[in-house]
């Protein structure tokens, strides 16, 4: 139930992440999932720290990771980490001097035009520009930022920044702090000094989104102080348009473009007029040319936080305050997306159709324990009841004798009393037999040896050394019985 405060979807629209204060980050695929829409993938980046911001680089392959803490990690689109940013040195003062950020970093955004430059937004009044390319320092071997733009309020004063992002062609930044103000940059190789600052822009309360427009000339910028205004930053001075009464209480309210510019969105949280102690959240469509509101739908009973129109698939994600993540799309126009898995029906599952019968004991039941008594006493009764403990009768005799095949077989089995006779007494009723009447070894030599003649002669010494060596014992410390250490021990010893 915890809200949802950051997503994103990748270039081709077929993966899309949220991150909400619940600490986890899920993964979702449109071709993979069915009507059901579990994610594929769920983990904590950082154990006990709410993920922030989310974002894809312009090829899909690499995704970043803040959860308001002092380093950024950078995810393959399959959940691997991939590297992190430098930690922070608490004993620099000078911001310029540090190889990292000192303070928790809530928004960070990669270069639309470079798959491995990216832009991060810190509460220590700095943004940095980060490469993946460059050098790796530390045990750790993490990377360290190219360049520190600083935010400074009113007399110089550090101001915490909230947001950031880049313009379409990443010749623009802009930053927006927490006390309201607005600082842009050009992407150029030093950054002294904000290009254009507008430290009003949103009377003292905190800056949650930026957009820019498609040819730069305009920037679109939610606050806290309940209001979305359009500007246009060749007069940075003033507002063109101010939208009031967008209750926003999040501090990661995001404004969003439609893919043709008509339209700017956003979301918002307004009291409900019949009961008071209601909200219901609302996403709200303005005309970029009128200014006009042209329409608002209701969706939930919290605030809408996270608003995305993306051009590729042509649909709405939503980002809510009750931990649900919507999406809005059109039959007709839209394209792809959460249209894939609503239109596959998920496989029926088998444990769904079983039903446990598990018994129900109850300790003041007298039927239930004797039921479940303990093996040791049941196997005691069972031995105590003559029934249950009598010897089973002889297969071969008996009332399990019948007239089937396998009782006669049993029957005759029975008769032939050879079968209870000793082996050897069986063979020792032939010998006088054999000796009578041999058969075998006897006949054959009657007539070329009729008179047996033994070999009585001494052994000869090959045979006599054969049997000592037999008899001998092996030796202790080879193992063999003919030894050569001469420490073989005899049967005696």
């Amino acid at each position: 139930n915890k809200s949802v405060i950051s997503m994103d979807l990748d270039l081709v629209g077929n993966r899309f992440i949220t991150g909400g204060s619940n600490y986890t980050l899920n993964m979702y695929d449109f071709q993979g999932m069915n009507e059901k829409l579990k994610h594929f993938r769920s983990f904590h980046p950082y154990d006990g720290h709410p993920v922030t911001c989310l974002d894809f680089n312009n090829t899909g392959g690499n995704f970043l990771v803040c959860a308001a803490k002092s380093t950024v990690k950078i995810y393959t689109r399959d959940a691997v980490e991939v590297q992190e940013t430098m930690k922070r040195d608490m004993y620099i003062r000078d911001m310029v001097h540090t190889k990292g950020h000192t303070e928790a970093v809530f928004d960070a955004h990669w270069n639309p035009m470079e798959k491995n430059l990216f832009l991060t937004a810190s509460y220590e009044d700095t943004l940095r520009l980060w490469d993946l390319m460059s050098k790796h320092i530390g045990l750790d071997q993490n990377i360290m930022h190219n360049y520190v733009l600083k935010l400074k309020g009113k007399n110089t004063l550090k101001v915490p920044a909230n947001t950031c992002c880049y313009s379409k062609d990443a010749k623009l930044i802009a930053g927006g702090a927490q006390n309201g103000g607005i600082h842009i940059w050009h992407n150029k190789s030093y950054f002294v000094n904000p290009d254009m600052l507008n430290l009003n822009a949103h009377s003292g309360t905190e800056v949650s989104s930026l957009c820019f427009s498609n040819d730069n000339n305009r920037l679109y910028s939610r606050g806290c102080d309940h209001t979305l205004k359009i500007w246009d930053i060749r007069k940075f001075a003033s507002p063109l348009y101010s939208c009031e009464g967008l209750t926003n209480d999040f501090s990661r309210t995001q404004v969003s473009l439609s893919p043709d510019e008509k339209y700017v969105i956003t979301g918002c949280s307004i009291v409900d007029p019949q009961h008071k102690a209601k909200t219901i959240g609302k996403l709200v469509f303005i005309d970029t040319t009128t200014f006009e509101t042209v329409g608002q739908i209701n969706v939930c009973q919290t605030a809408v936080i996270k608003a995305m129109w993306n051009s590729e698939i042509n649909q709405i994600l939503l980002g809510c305050g009750d931990g649900a993540t919507r999406i809005l799309y059109n039959p007709a126009l839209s394209r792809k997306g959460i249209m894939q898995p609503i239109s596959k029906k998920a496989k029926n599952s088998i444990e769904d159709h079983i039903e446990y019968e598990r018994p129900v004991v109850t300790l003041y039941t007298v039927d239930q324990i004797k039921k479940n008594k303990p093996k040791v006493l049941r196997v005691s009764e069972m031995r105590a009841d003559p029934k249950l403990s009598k010897k089973p009768e002889d297969p071969r005799k008996g009332r399990f004798v019948s007239n089937s095949l396998s009782g006669y077989i049993m029957t005759q089995i029975h008769k032939n009393k050879g079968v209870d006779m000793d082996p050897q007494e069986a063979l020792l009723k032939f010998a006088e037999e054999t000796k009578k009447n041999p058969e075998w070894v006897t006949p054959a030599y009657a007539k070329t040896q009729p008179n047996p003649v033994f070999d009585a002669s001494e052994p000869t010494r090959d045979e006599i050394k054969y049997i000592e060596s037999v008899k001998k014992s092996k030796c202790p410390k080879c193992g063999q019985k003919f030894c050569t250490c001469n420490k073989t021990l005899s049967i005696e010893d």
